[in-house]
């Protein structure tokens, strides 16, 4: 756990690691490790505090929201234009306005996302409603897989590929609560998956994750081994 939150904490992806503290909480919970949620909490708390690097991250996407909402933008640009108004011209000059160049306080991953990925995943989508435009016709990276699936698979194979998750939500659902009689790894695989789906699709609203196959390999064997664990029916109880 230790190298694996290092590791997360270094790769500066915000939306990861609350995807992370998340997905914990809600395992953790499952399995009434009450005190191990504020062990996690402290100890995640503890590694972010020495990444510069994420902590900047979080501080410039603060800084962006404080300036779209407060209008801070166009404050500075009715102060410039009331100086200039005010400063006495003198008869023998010709007035000439100087320009006063305005900081731009600007978050590159979010602004990319907003003008560029997200409104092509849109107009892709726009084509062909129901069927999309085609796999990777929106080129390689959407970073939001709910657009992205529109994008290229239409409503159809958006409903298609979600309606899996559904079913495999309910399939685990039925083995809870987890208790004493439950099997340790039995817990561990199914308290661990009903607490990463959600921590997943909060991932997949930045980061095109169910694409990435280095993901998808392990991510679909868990599934089958907990649909096997959980399944009445099944040969491999635990």
């Amino acid at each position: 756990m230790i190298s694996g939150l290092w590791l997360l904490v270094n790769t500066a992806s915000r939306i990861s690691l609350v995807s992370y503290l998340m997905a914990s909480m809600i395992a953790l919970f499952i399995v009434r490790k009450y005190k191990q949620m504020l062990l996690v909490l402290f100890v995640s708390l503890i590694f972010i505090s020495f990444s510069s690097n994420l902590q900047d991250r979080y501080q410039r996407l603060f800084d962006v929201i404080e300036i779209k909402m407060g209008g801070i933008g166009e404050n500075l640009l009715v102060g410039t234009a009331n100086a200039q108004e005010s400063l006495p011209i003198n008869k023998r000059q010709k007035a000439t306005p100087t320009p006063t160049l305005i900081p731009v306080v600007e978050d590159r991953s979010t602004s990319i996302r907003f003008n560029v990925e997200w409104p092509r995943a849109v107009r892709a989508f726009s084509k062909n409603p129901l069927f999309g435009t085609g796999y990777s016709s929106i080129t390689l990276a959407t970073d939001n897989h709910y657009l992205r699936l529109l994008g290229e698979v239409g409503l159809f194979g958006f409903l298609a590929f979600f309606l899996i998750f559904l079913r495999v939500v309910m399939e685990l659902i039925k083995a809870l609560p987890l208790d004493s009689s439950t099997t340790e790894i039995k817990r561990i695989v199914v308290a661990g998956l009903v607490g990463a789906i959600p921590g997943l699709l909060l991932n997949a609203v930045f980061i095109d994750i169910f694409e990435a196959s280095k993901f998808a390999i392990l991510f679909w064997f868990v599934i089958g081994m907990a649909l096997a664990l959980v399944s009445k029916d099944s040969e491999y109880e635990i």
